[in-house]
């Protein structure tokens, strides 16, 4: 009987190790800072709540509350900003310090600010960020993306607040070096690009032909009628109040008071 109960600890021990172990192999990353409400909904539709040092997993779906924003680290050293209102799902995130590290990110809907780390530079072709439009590479960068969607004035009223209602103004913020540029009017719905470092390249894929590559100083913009570089850097995005993830200081405890709005 003695012997049977230990048998039974032992196993018992063993799966609460073995379901450790598995956790750690999907951790993806860890939340540097959040503002407002944010969670993350697993493969299984189980939702939780995140807050700073908070666990995220391959297959966690993060969604950002309206005012909400937060920070994550990936263990490639990877970091991105999710903008409020914003859905993001890590589809496929692997590190080992390898050619087959690969990191695979799906932008549903809302925006994100991203700094990428080892695995967009040592291998690039295993980091990929979707969204409904487009498929975005990256070659060792920092660049922003957002969704504008269809009735949806956010991204107006953004631009009209950075230019302090001026349209006009837009344009003295940043002009792009495109070639072969391209100018909207207002802020049609699609998906807009800023890149600050490195390059990234976008293809869309309802047609895998068409690709821009965007350096610095550049801004794309991509819709179902429209895709090409932009002749000024959107001012919604240049001007953007919510953080750029290398802003966020890893060891302090005391952030910055910063606009959400």
């Amino acid at each position: 009987m003695i012997l049977k109960s230990i048998k039974l600890v032992c196993f018992s021990t063993l799966l609460v190790f073995s379901a450790q172990a598995f956790a750690a192999e999907k951790s993806a990353g860890d939340v540097l800072m959040v503002k407002g409400a944010v969670t993350a909904t697993d493969a299984e539709g189980v939702a939780r709540f995140l807050g700073r040092g908070s666990k995220v997993n391959e297959g966690d779906t993060i969604a950002t509350a309206d005012k909400s924003f937060t920070v994550i680290r990936f263990n490639d050293k990877t970091k991105t900003t999710l903008r409020p209102n914003t859905k993001f799902v890590i589809e496929k995130f692997s590190f080992n310090e390898g050619e087959k590290d690969e990191a695979v990110f799906d932008l549903v809907r809302g925006g994100l600010r991203a700094v990428s780390g080892l695995i967009g530079k040592s291998n690039p072709e295993g980091f990929e960020v979707k969204t409904v439009a487009t498929s975005i590479g990256i070659r060792g960068t920092a660049w922003d993306v957002r969704r504008c969607e269809e009735g949806d004035d956010a991204c107006l009223k953004d631009q009209m607040a950075a230019t302090a209602g001026k349209p006009s103004a837009a344009a003295s913020l940043a002009e792009t070096n495109c070639l072969d540029a391209i100018d909207l009017e207002g802020q049609p719905a699609g998906d807009y690009f800023a890149v600050y470092e490195g390059k990234i390249v976008v293809v869309r894929k309802d047609d895998r032909n068409k690709a821009m590559e965007l350096a610095a100083g550049d801004a794309g913009y991509v819709s179902a009628s429209t895709f090409g570089c932009l002749s000024t850097m959107p001012a919604f995005l240049l001007g953007d109040p919510i953080v750029f993830p290398d802003q966020i200081d890893e060891n302090s405890t005391n952030f910055m008071e910063l606009r959400c709005e």
